[in-house]
């Protein structure tokens, strides 16, 4: 059985939420009467409305969900009034969901349902005695600062033997681009090598803490590029899932401080981020 567990490091982002949330709403317009002046007006020009979601439950639209299987389905999603924020989070979700089953062909999230079920049909298929794929998903608006929205993915899998808990996926977004943000959109090209040697002060502490076959098999340096990267109140940081540097590899999470974060981060991006 594998049981990972992303309790403290959700409550630092949750915590965080909290902070940033008031810090965000601070910043709308309060009014666009005469006596907020011109200056006022062009200053809050670029800040865009604080981004309201729903949750609700996805629709398995399935022909072939058998009750038995469907009803281990559950996928909490959002909904705002942001139409371009919630094609994303189709995308997302589909993504988290191919990525529990390592479907790599770019599917939609009706398609990636419908995959997913058939591959627990088949798991059952295989011995009498076998249960259906468990599946639950929670998604929630974990930070957001100006047009910068911070989407967290909670999952929980029982597939065949295995069980998973609490593993995290992360997706920021920028609304007034419209455009999913990676790590290389926010770092400073000029400050890609000191970006890396924070990086790497954290790997290496984190090989030194797997077992010998891990290192033996673990890359030297970390890529950090494709990497998923999350934002709060502090800084920054970088979320790699456990088995995904190398397999049987623990989960790796690498903070920035402010300081650090200053440093890096694109200025733009930095002034409206934090």
């Amino acid at each position: 059985m594998i049981t990972l567990n992303l309790q403290k490091k959700r409550l630092r982002i949750l915590l965080a939420t909290l902070v940033i949330g008031m810090a965000s709403c601070e910043k709308q317009p309060e009014s666009k009467t005469q006596k907020s002046g011109q200056s006022a007006q062009v200053k809050n020009a670029d800040v865009l409305p604080y981004l309201n979601d729903n949750a609700f439950q996805v629709e398995i639209k399935s022909e072939n969900c058998t009750k038995s299987v469907c009803e281990k389905i559950e996928i909490l999603s959002l909904k705002t009034a942001d139409q371009w924020v919630n094609q994303q989070l189709n995308n997302h979700l589909a993504f988290v969901i191919q990525d529990q089953i390592n479907e790599k062909e770019q599917l939609s999230l009706d398609q990636s349902i419908e995959t997913y079920i058939s591959r627990s049909e088949s798991w059952m298929k295989e011995f009498s005695l076998n249960q259906p794929y468990e599946l639950d998903i929670l998604t929630q608006v974990a930070t957001q600062r100006n047009q910068y929205v911070l989407i967290q993915f909670i999952v929980n899998t029982k597939q065949a033997e295995v069980i998973v808990k609490d593993r995290g996926y992360f997706m920021v977004l920028d609304r007034k681009q419209k455009k999913v943000l990676q790590l290389q959109d926010v770092i400073q090209k000029n400050q890609i090598n000191d970006f890396e040697r924070i990086l790497q002060v954290s790997y290496q502490k984190w090989l030194k803490a797997q077992s010998g076959e891990v290192r033996s098999i673990a890359p030297v340096n970390l890529s950090w590029q494709n990497q998923e990267w999350f934002f709060d109140g502090e800084g920054i940081g970088v979320h790699i899932r456990a088995n995904e540097i190398v397999k049987g590899g623990e989960q790796l999470d690498i903070y920035l401080n402010h300081a650090q974060t200053k440093q890096v981060v694109v200025p733009q991006i930095f002034q409206k981020m934090f």
